[in-house]
Parts: C-alpha cells; sequence; structure tokens
C-alpha cells in the first residue's frame, strides 16, 4: 500500500493544475452604485494615507515600516 500511494503522488506531481475563472457582470442599482463609489473612495483614502505614513518612515529612517511599525508610527 505505500509503494501506491508513492506513486500517485509522483504521478500526480506532474499532472500541471489548471485554474478556472467565471466572469460575472453586476448591474447595481443607483443606491448600490453611490455605495460602491463611497467604499472605493475609503479604500483609496485609506490605502494613500497608509503609502504616505511608509513613504515618511522610509525617509526617516530608510527602513520599510511592516505592520507593526506602522502603528507605532501612525496616530490613532
Amino acid at each position: 500500500q505505500g509503494g501506491d500511494i508513492r506513486r500517485i503522488c509522483r504521478v500526480s506531481a506532474i499532472i500541471p493544475v489548471m485554474f478556472h475563472a467565471t466572469k460575472i457582470r453586476l448591474y447595481p442599482n443607483v443606491a448600490q452604485q453611490d455605495l460602491i463609489a463611497r467604499q472605493l473612495g475609503c479604500v483609496r483614502f485609506v490605502w494613500n494615507k497608509a503609502l504616505d505614513v511608509k513613504k515618511v518612515a522610509w525617509n526617516m529612517t530608510g527602513i520599510i515600516a511592516d505592520t507593526r511599525q506602522m502603528r507605532l508610527i501612525s496616530p490613532p
């Protein structure tokens, strides 16, 4: 039995992995469009703020700040 398992594993490592994707189209109503736009605006603001904090940390120390260090640098 042990030999069978090793043989199966060896064979399965050769078989390429196939990924499948499904595309869908959403048709949000006006209220949903507004909500999506506001959410993306908030995400963009937070991303830009975090990027600014990382740039300031880089300019001050020359070290790329990780998440834990960014919490110490940025005000809540």
